[in-house]
């Protein structure tokens, strides 16, 4: 038995229907896209106020109070040690903007970029004695949450010791502002 052969009008109807199926698919990845991009824009406020904060904490004077954590730890003030703790805490801040980059469908950063800057940034945060002391309460925060930043952020600790590269660094810095650049 032969087949009916489609005429032009219903070969015309059946492109059509493809390219209407198409156009839905493609409007409705847009508005995934568009749904990301909005959640990344809302998450980058959200950090930029909690960055506002830390900022208007630490005040006008935190290298001062950075160098004293270096050298003379023992000695800081209940208001000195809550700029180091906000220092600390907007250290983490960027590590956690960094992985929302990753996170963003690795298109402004890889997730090999992000561990390699959480690592710099980490050292910045163990500059400090009293960054383990920091540590071990925020570590249980964001465990089940960012169970590989924790890793990288325990590794860092660890492979610095007792080693504190704070004292050579801030010395230098208040002594002369562009060294640390």
């Amino acid at each position: 038995m032969a087949k009916p052969k489609m005429s032009v009008g219903d070969k015309v109807q059946v492109v059509g229907v493809v390219a209407i199926v198409i156009s839905l698919l493609l409007v409705v990845y847009e508005l995934q896209q568009s749904q990301r991009i909005a959640g990344a824009e809302l998450m980058a406020q959200q950090f930029d106020a909690i960055a506002d904060r830390y900022l208007a904490v630490m005040g006008e004077d935190t290298a001062a109070t950075l160098a004293k954590a270096c050298h003379e730890p023992d000695t800081l003030s209940a208001e000195e040690q809550i700029v180091l703790d906000a220092y600390l805490n907007a250290q983490f801040l960027t590590i956690r903007r960094i992985w929302q980059l990753a996170e963003f469908g690795e298109i402004l950063t890889t997730r090999d970029d992000a561990r390699s800057w959480t690592k710099g940034v980490f050292g910045y945060v163990f500059a400090f004695p009293q960054s383990d002391a920091w540590w071990a309460k925020i570590r249980l925060i964001y465990q089940p949450v960012f169970p590989e930043v924790v890793e990288i952020g325990d590794r860092v600790s660890e492979q610095l010791g007792d080693t504190r590269f704070c004292q050579s660094y801030f010395e230098d810095w208040a002594t002369d502002p562009v060294a640390s650049d």
